[in-house]
């Protein structure tokens, strides 16, 4: 195997040069077979378009040939029954229609082969001139130039739906949800401004952490540097100043390229409010039971937990707590309670 300098100088710059400017991507690009093919090259390393701009060559010309170069994949059968490339149809395809010459060029879109430009020739083989090559790669990057075009305009519009859907299920949902980027909030639903009481204007450019109370800054900045998914409950702090109980889900994602925090914040408020009314309505029965002198045993058949008051413990003249609080001590103490009696 040559190296690339002997590739370069030794064999082939000399006779592709089409004027004392130097080597241009066009000589190249003709005589691809002659200075890339035979060596058989793993990789390659392209330095070209000095020459092309010194000639004064639009540079976009210059990037299509580079392309049709990097993507050289004209396949030139003059003799399509022989050709490594188009011999195993001579059977199937090419003696059934006649066909002795072909001259193709794969059509790549996004890296995989999308679809071919075939040029086919019958009667006697034909020796495909450099002209004839360079036309066909032409087209087939025009063609590639409207695909890709049409791949782009189909990538960005189901772009727009994805972020559209994203956008309305953000502004339907009952939660608060915001972004941020290193603990700076670039966007956040309706449901957090309202629930913070604010517009979305004054949340963004501003720190996470300010929505926290003061004194519980320093333990979710360390949350927020941990990068990991995450549940907890905190107190957020509203702009007014007023706080509110919070139930915090934050997750890393990917948003146009970049890495950023999504966070979920529930109101629970109601939430606190209803479980303090349990408990106080269950004080409220404890010292109702407790006045009236009553006592009373509970039973979840579904756990088979059992619980007994102290004024049941009494009434049978045991100790509060002196018996198991089991199904079996009911059982027990209810037998000796009927012998007694």
């Amino acid at each position: 195997q040559k190296t690339a300098y002997e590739i370069t100088y030794g064999d082939w710059s000399s006779d592709v040069c089409s004027s004392d400017l130097g080597s241009r991507t066009g000589d190249q690009l003709d005589r691809f077979d002659q200075i890339v093919t035979p060596y058989l090259p793993r990789v390659i390393v392209y330095y070209c378009g000095s020459n092309d701009l010194k000639a004064e060559d639009p540079p976009e010309a210059i990037f299509e040939r580079f392309k049709a170069f990097s993507q050289r994949a004209v396949v030139k059968a003059d003799d399509a029954a022989t050709h490594p490339d188009t011999r195993a149809f001579v059977e199937t395809y090419l003696k059934p229609h006649g066909i002795t010459s072909m001259l193709d060029a794969p059509l790549r879109l996004g890296g995989d082969v999308a679809g071919l430009l075939c040029c086919e020739h019958t009667g006697t083989i034909r020796q495909w001139t450099s002209g004839e090559e360079r036309f066909v790669i032409s087209a087939a990057a025009a063609i590639l130039q409207v695909w890709d075009k049409e791949h782009r305009r189909a990538a960005q519009a189901a772009l727009k739906e994805s972020e559209t859907r994203l956008r309305n299920l953000n502004e339907a949902a009952g939660e608060g949800i915001f972004f941020h980027e290193n603990g700076i909030i670039f966007d956040a639903n309706p449901a957090l401004c309202r629930m913070v009481r604010c517009d979305l204007s004054q949340l963004v450019g501003r720190d996470c952490l300010s929505l926290a109370a003061p004194e519980l800054r320093a333990e979710l900045e360390v949350k927020l540097a941990s990068g990991r998914k995450l549940r907890y409950e905190t107190i957020a702090l509203r702009l007014d100043g007023s706080r509110f109980p919070v139930e915090i889900s934050a997750h890393s994602t990917v948003f146009q390229g970049r890495s950023v925090r999504v966070v979920c914040v529930r109101d629970l408020t109601q939430l606190h409010a209803a479980e303090a009314q349990l408990r106080e309505n269950e004080a409220r029965l404890q010292r109702v039971m407790e006045g009236s002198q009553q006592g009373y045993w509970d039973w979840n058949v579904a756990t088979g937990e059992v619980t007994f008051s102290d004024r049941w413990f009494t009434m049978l003249g045991y100790e509060p707590g002196e018996l198991a609080q089991t199904f079996e001590t009911w059982q027990k103490d209810r037998k000796s309670t009927r012998l007694n009696s």
